[in-house]
């Protein structure tokens, strides 16, 4: 069986430990109460990056902490708009998942997800790093890409 990129496995648990560490602390620190419901970190909107790819989030739950919408990306091949789902929570930390198939472009045997946080003061900002997975054979020297990407909130849409 092949084994991962350990340096990548342990950057990956690195980040979700940190998270899980600020959300525990924010616990301790009475962050979260029963009489107070901050808004969700991710809002109703159209993001851009600094490449101009858009992230639209059309669809955000507060009940399972969750979002959706779709991603357009501005570089490579890719064609039209991809679903992309994700999850988020009260403290900032956010995660979302785009797998590269549509119609217009075909499957392109590839997945990105991103993970980072925004500010809570307005939310309208995300700090975020990716990881570009091929699982086409073709790609022998190119099956990890990584990166990061600073969103900005362009224009607020009504969920």
């Amino acid at each position: 069986m092949k084994q991962g990129h350990p340096r990548l496995a342990a950057a990956i648990h690195v980040v979700w430990l940190a998270v899980l560490l600020f959300d525990c602390v924010q616990l301790i620190r009475g962050a979260h109460t029963a009489t107070y419901s901050p808004p969700p970190p991710i809002q109703c909107g159209i993001y851009q990056n600094e490449l101009n790819s858009t992230m639209t989030v059309a669809r955000v739950s507060r009940e399972d902490a969750t979002f959706s919408g779709y991603y357009h990306s501005a570089v490579g091949d890719a064609r039209g708009r991809y679903y992309l789902s994700g999850h988020m929570t009260q403290s900032g930390a956010v995660a979302w998942s785009v797998a590269w198939v549509n119609r217009e472009g075909g499957d392109s045997k590839s997945a990105t997800t991103w993970t980072g946080y925004t500010t809570l003061e307005t939310g309208t900002t995300l700090f975020t790093t990716w990881v570009l997975v091929s699982a086409d054979p073709a790609q022998k020297w190119n099956r990890w890409s990584l990166g990061a990407d600073v969103f900005q909130l362009v224009q607020s849409l009504a969920c």
